[in-house]
């Protein structure tokens, strides 16, 4: 396939080493500098009270999108954390549609979570850690209260 005499092999072939040129050529302490004034400003530009961030605390009106297929809301313009959630109450079908832009936002694993994280051969430790947060922490964070974390440790076999 060709575009403009140009087949798109040697153009992706071109980008990436121009890319690789520039990562050789410009020092990577300069490229942090860059990627925090560019966080800097776009925090300025994204100053608002719909979102908080979990990680740096600050408030923006939304986040910005990120990924391959560009996921809205998704990380954070200041820090650059990433996949905050914002929750809405909402109603299956068109709320969520609405709310989420999928139509089924709610994942729900199995209740057999650990037994299968045991059968692969892990030792598996369930933590409870939501339970003792306050409410505060729990809205802010968005967990819920019954949460638990499953710690993993594989067997050592000598």
């Amino acid at each position: 396939m060709t575009d403009g005499g140009y087949t798109t092999r040697s153009a992706h072939k071109l980008v990436d080493g121009i890319s690789g040129l520039v990562k050789q050529s410009v020092p990577a302490r300069l490229i942090s500098l860059l990627l925090t004034a560019y966080g800097r400003l776009s925090a300025l530009l994204y100053r608002g009270n719909a979102l908080t961030c979990p990680c740096c605390g600050r408030r923006f009106r939304r986040f910005e999108a990120y990924g391959a297929v560009k996921r809205h809301n998704s990380m954070c313009p200041r820090c650059r954390s990433f996949e905050t959630t914002c929750e809405v109450e909402t109603s299956p079908g068109a709320g969520r549609l609405k709310a989420y832009d999928e139509n089924d936002q709610l994942r729900i694993y199995g209740r057999d979570f650990q037994e299968r994280l045991e059968s692969a051969g892990f030792i598996v430790t369930r933590e409870d850690y939501a339970a003792g947060l306050g409410p505060d922490a729990l809205r802010k964070y968005a967990l819920n209260p019954s949460s638990s974390i499953y710690l993993c440790t594989k067997p050592v076999f000598f």
